[in-house]
């Protein structure tokens, strides 16, 4: 006699087969979609990311022209009288080499922070020439100038050069600092009720130099040409109660 169940049992059977290949199909594509929409929610994010920095960046930028903006009004108290033909950085003499190459290094702080020329590469000649005033710096450090000729660098080149945190070379103490100076002007404010300094033209000190050197580049910065002070540096003296009308060094 026949037997039925046998062949109910191997449909089952197959039919699970079927239904298991269905349900592990399934999971694939649930695990795809899945996949696919943590993708999607990962690039949002980083859109999301990408917008918040912008607006940050567009936040620093309005709030730096607003402090720029409030340095320019012009009020009595900072009234800038300052003449372009007392700054030499102003108008080179097309014949003055060091002079030339002092502004390109000054640009060249501005822009890039330092002073570390390379003497390789599209610098290479500005480059070489900060190279050769740190030669000078220790022929003269070390009595090596010969006494019969000039110094290669006097000490007015070596003042406009340490305005710029010139590093001389590791032989010598690092450039002092912006930072260092204002501090030493903010002590000077704290004891004295001010930030007069005196400018003595015959021999004046670091920090007259520094204070006229902060005085030349508010110039610059008030014409809108490229200075070494910045809006926060600016607020930073203007703290302390500093004048940029005060008195200069010829330089």
């Amino acid at each position: 006699m026949y037997d039925s169940s046998s062949d109910e049992e191997e449909a089952t059977v197959s039919q699970l087969a079927v239904d298991l290949r269905n349900t592990r199909q399934q999971l694939k594509e649930a695990q795809d979609l899945a996949q696919k929409a943590e993708h999607k929610i990962q690039l949002l994010k980083k859109e999301l990311n990408d917008a918040k920095d912008k607006a940050d960046a567009s936040e620093r930028e309005i709030k730096d022209l607003k402090a720029a903006a409030a340095i320019q009004i012009k009020d009595s108290e900072d009234e800038d009288e300052m003449n372009d033909h007392d700054d030499e950085e102003s108008v080179v003499n097309p014949g003055d080499k060091w002079s030339i190459r002092f502004r390109e290094l000054r640009e060249y702080r501005i822009i890039h922070g330092d002073c570390n020329v390379s003497s390789s590469g599209p610098n290479r000649k500005l480059g070489v020439w900060a190279r050769d005033q740190r030669t000078y710096y220790t022929n003269l450090k070390s009595a090596r100038q010969n006494q019969q000729h000039r110094p290669k660098i006097t000490q007015e080149r070596i003042d406009k050069l340490e305005r710029l945190e010139f590093s001389w070379g590791k032989k010598f103490p690092p450039p002092i600092l912006w930072q260092d100076r204002w501090e030493e002007l903010r002590k000077r404010q704290q004891a004295l009720g001010n930030c007069h300094v005196p400018m003595e033209s015959q021999d004046p000190s670091d920090l007259a130099k520094w204070v006229s050197a902060q005085r030349w580049e508010y110039h610059h910065f008030r014409k809108g040409r490229p200075s070494l002070l910045t809006p926060e540096k600016i607020s930073m003296l203007k703290d302390i109660g500093f004048k940029f009308n005060g008195p200069r060094l010829r330089k």
